[in-house]
């Protein structure tokens, strides 16, 4: 799928010349194409709300380093939790409107001009899909989280630095039994913030549409699909299949965690809302003849905090 510019759009004023085919006596119908977003991304975000365009972002830990062996004579050695990253959300805001002469409206044929507005809750949607998408899309080079490492990385860094480092970045492969096997290590040898076992189950795999038929094959056959001796797929049905529309990439792949009895507000990929999608009636006080106008506002930004529950591929 080709990138798509966020800021792109088609300015102008719905008028008579505009549509042409309203106002032509020789049509006897025409049919309403409704604008239908599919949303996809939402699932993979947590949804936060701030009253500040710049919201600035920590996290604390309540992980501390295990008890000593101590008798009742010696000293208690107390224990520390760990303050972790943080990062700093900055949330843009985005209008647009649409509006129609008075002159369009009286003389049209057939009467859609008004329906045709109905659109603009759709082009809200539709930007916040891109945004959240383009997280994983530039994932491997662009997009940080709050430890300065990109999203899907060798070299991210625990909150408490005697950990170590971890990784959340496979070896670049073609998406197979094997590499989905390296994806699932990678999420049960995942270590917390003090470096303590901290295992993610795999929950799904997302994956491009060039896709679709090798992440179905490996995960919904009962014989192992590279293999010609017909070998127990021991991960049949191992995971959910998410395809998503929105990855430019043909060849990159994910894997999904989670933690037990985690809900979607523990993600580490944010969407963050200054103001929801408003709209407001507009007409044009130097103008009379521009009515039935229709204002957009929002303010949000999308960002990451951590990958922790991420695997990223970028495929061959």
């Amino acid at each position: 799928m080709a990138a798509i510019t966020l800021n792109q759009g088609n300015g102008g004023i719905m008028d008579r010349a505009a549509y042409p085919n309203l106002f032509d006596l020789t049509f006897n119908e025409q049919r309403l194409i409704q604008d239908k977003v599919a949303k996809q991304g939402l699932r993979f975000v947590a949804d936060k709300t701030t009253k500040y365009i710049d919201l600035k972002a920590g996290d604390v830990s309540s992980v501390l380093g295990l008890p000593n062996v101590s008798n009742d004579t010696e000293k208690i050695r107390f224990v520390t939790p760990v303050m972790g990253h943080s990062k700093a959300f900055t949330t843009v805001q985005r209008r647009s409107g649409i509006i129609i002469t008075k002159t369009a409206v009286e003389t049209q044929v057939i009467s859609e001009l008004v329906s045709m507005m109905r659109g603009l809750p759709a082009t809200a949607d539709r930007v916040v899909e891109y945004s959240i998408a383009d997280l994983w899309n530039n994932g491997f080079a662009t997009h940080t989280g709050a430890d300065g490492s990109y999203i899907f990385a060798a070299d991210h860094t625990h909150e408490d630095p005697r950990a170590g480092a971890w990784t959340n970045l496979g070896a670049a492969s073609a998406f197979s039994t094997t590499a989905y096997s390296l994806a699932w290590q990678n999420l049960q040898n995942r270590t917390n913030e003090k470096g303590f076992v901290d295992p993610y189950e795999v929950d799904s795999v997302v994956y491009p549409v060039a896709l679709h038929e090798a992440v179905l094959k490996v995960l919904g056959s009962p014989k192992v699909a590279e293999n010609a001796l017909n070998g127990i797929n021991v991960f049949m049905g191992d995971a959910k299949p998410q395809k998503w529309n929105y990855l430019t990439s043909s060849t990159a792949w994910f894997v999904h965690g989670k933690r037990m009895g985690a809900g979607q507000d523990e993600e580490g990929m944010w969407l963050v809302w200054r103001v929801r999608p408003e709209y407001a009636t507009i007409s044009d006080s130097m103008n009379p003849e521009l009515i039935y106008g229709k204002r957009l506002r929002m303010a949000m930004t999308v960002g990451c905090f951590d990958s922790k529950n991420w695997y990223g591929n970028a495929g061959a």
